[in-house]
């Protein structure tokens, strides 16, 4: 089978290039944190429509302080007030942090 061209991309996803891009990246992350594909996919299309809506919420998945094994860093270094030192939040819900650091960051 013959791979798709941009515009035919697009087209279908109604996605630029750079978007395309983005969305593979949110997939792949999702994917590298050992989430299942169908929810990596949904992951990928939830932040591609809060990127759209400019919504300022992050998942936890995105960001430099989650370990691992799920937990928040941050509240380990008791960095969050009111949150647990042992809080393991649900990574890909979407929130505002003022402990949030990206990956890319």
């Amino acid at each position: 089978m013959q791979r798709l061209t941009s515009e035919e991309r697009r087209a279908i996803t109604g996605l630029s290039p750079e978007e395309l891009e983005r969305a593979s990246g949110y997939y792949s992350l999702g994917r590298r944190n050992h989430l299942e594909p169908e929810i990596a996919e949904r992951l990928a299309d939830r932040l591609m429509l809060r990127d759209r809506q400019r919504d300022d919420r992050r998942a936890c998945i995105e960001c430099v302080r989650l370990a691992p094994g799920g937990a928040c860093l941050a509240a380990r270094e008791g960095k969050l007030p009111g949150a647990s030192r042992q809080y393991h939040p649900v990574r890909v819900d979407l929130r505002r942090c003022d402990s949030f650091r990206g990956i890319a960051e």
